[in-house]
Parts: C-alpha cells; structure tokens; sequence
C-alpha cells in the first residue's frame, strides 16, 4: 500500500527530496524509484537540477544523480548546476560553522 502511495505522489517536482530522504534512510527501493523517476521523466531534468531541493542533496543523493545516463542537459549546464550545489553546500558549512563560533562565545 506504502509501494503504491509512494509510486503515485513522485514525480518531477518532488524527486530531489524523496531521492535525499531515501539515500539518508538507505531505502535502496525508494532510491531505485526515485531513479527511474529521473529516467521517466527526462525532459524536466533542467528543471529538476535548477529547483532548490536540488541545492539541498547531500553529496551522496548527488553522486547518485550524477551517475545517471538519464539527465537531458548539457555538460556546461550540469556543471553551472553542480557549482551552484557546491557553493550552497559551502555556505551551510560556513552557517553552522559560524552559528558554533557565536556559541562557544556565549
């Protein structure tokens, strides 16, 4: 029931954060589901790597996706998507790590 609940709300708009839930659980079921969404769904794959979900991967949900023969962009915009990704990830580090700074202030 979970299967079929789960098959029917996935789709374009929500791949990145069922992919990153999936991956932190290590359900490789739900992972393998989120895949083939990718592959069902090829045309939206600019849009998909342009949402801000996508900035919120964790490197393995995006080693994953950059795996993947089933993204229909081209190499400058993966890469204009990964530095992005990169440099959001960058700035969490620098929040937290920041945040910590003020604390150990206090």
């Amino acid at each position: 029931l979970c299967d079929s609940y789960f098959t029917q709300c996935l789709n374009a708009s929500n791949l990145c954060v069922l992919l990153n839930d999936a991956v932190r659980l290590k359900s490789d079921t739900v992972t393998q589901r989120c895949l083939q969404c990718l592959e069902q769904n090829v045309d939206q794959s600019l849009s998909i790597l342009q949402s801000d979900d996508f900035l919120n991967l964790t490197a393995e949900a995006m080693q994953l996706l950059l795996k993947s023969d089933h993204l229909k962009i081209t190499e400058e915009d993966l890469w204009q998507m990964v530095v992005k990704w990169a440099e959001h990830q960058s700035q969490k580090c620098d929040g937290h790590n920041n945040g910590d700074d003020d604390d150990e202030k206090n």
